[in-house]
């Protein structure tokens, strides 16, 4: 199934998000700065009748594009084009079909208060995917079903809390088999406090948050795994370096090299040598996991007390 992406320029950047959560949903996404989409010579609004009958459904990206003057007062409202091309996709699809993504909190007009809608403002991306999902779904049925769309909706939530709660278990399995080699290898570890320093920056491998945090910010640092050679032969650590492999320049690899390389640290390599490895990380990255170790030191310090 098709669907159209409408939205100005401004708020682009929020369409190709929306575009980018309904593709993993199998729809066949058309935004409107698709190259080719509109034919040269063609009558713009001739081309968006066209297209409005070429496709299943649309997605209407409602920002604060412009600035109106409404009895006596400054308001942001979405652009009259985006507004205008709403309305035509709605008379051809029908309004379940058609639908209105809003971002921030424009103006909306009279005749639109009661139509639903989903929010994609900065911090409700969350839901907001998880309801574009229940509505993606529910697209391919003769008759769309509010309540339907409500199920699919609740049943994605679940489906998401299952994936966590199973991510959660794989982490904490690796935790378990990391900590019984590191024991047979290093002896006793007494994880009575955790601090930024060398032996509570090593602990904190077995925090989820920290280690999942501190592998996104190491990815930042690296273009293809090759450079994680790099560094730790920079840090005095090359028997880590030709111990693991981190499968050449493949950068869709990285971050799993990156992972990798902590759990070797995790399980393999006593703290004072992780240590040594932080120390040689670019001062900014440096800076960054040394505030995240201090973070989940105090989350783990409250839970604890």
């Amino acid at each position: 199934m098709r669907v159209f992406l409408g939205s100005s320029s401004e708020s682009v950047d929020q369409m190709h998000e929306v575009a980018s959560w309904l593709e993993t949903t199998g729809l066949e996404v058309v935004p409107w700065d698709e190259p080719r989409l509109f034919q040269l010579g063609e009558n713009t609004l001739e081309a968006l009748v066209r297209i409005s009958k070429s496709v299943d459904a649309a997605v209407f990206i409602f920002g604060e594009d412009d600035r109106i003057w409404y009895r006596s007062d400054a308001l942001p409202q979405p652009r009259d084009n985006v507004l205008m091309e709403y309305g035509l996709f709605v008379g051809v699809l029908g309004p379940k079909r058609a639908i209105i993504a809003r971002c921030g909190n424009p103006k909306t007009a009279a005749d639109l208060q009661g139509i639903t809608w989903v929010d994609v403002s900065p911090g409700k991306t969350n839901r907001a995917q998880l309801v574009l999902k229940a509505w993606a779904q529910n697209l391919g049925r003769a008759n769309e079903d509010p309540a339907l769309t409500e199920l699919l909706l609740q049943r994605t939530i679940l489906q998401n809390q299952l994936e966590l709660a199973n991510e959660q278990l794989r982490f904490a399995e690796s935790t378990v088999s990391d900590l019984k080699t590191f024991v047979q290898t290093q002896g006793y570890i007494d994880f009575g406090s955790l601090s930024p320093d060398a032996n509570g920056h090593w602990k904190l491998l077995f925090d989820r948050s920290y280690f999942q945090g501190a592998a996104i910010i190491l990815e930042t640092q690296f273009r293809v795994p090759n450079d994680i050679h790099i560094l730790l032969s920079a840090s005095g650590l090359k028997s880590i370096s030709t111990s693991v492999s981190f499968q050449g320049n493949n950068s869709e690899y990285l971050l799993t090299a990156v992972t990798k390389l902590l759990r070797r640290f995790r399980g393999y390599e006593s703290p004072e040598r992780f240590k040594q490895f932080i120390d040689h990380v670019p001062t900014s990255a440096k800076a960054e996991i040394d505030t995240l170790a201090r973070e989940r030191a105090e989350v783990a310090a409250t839970r604890s007390s």
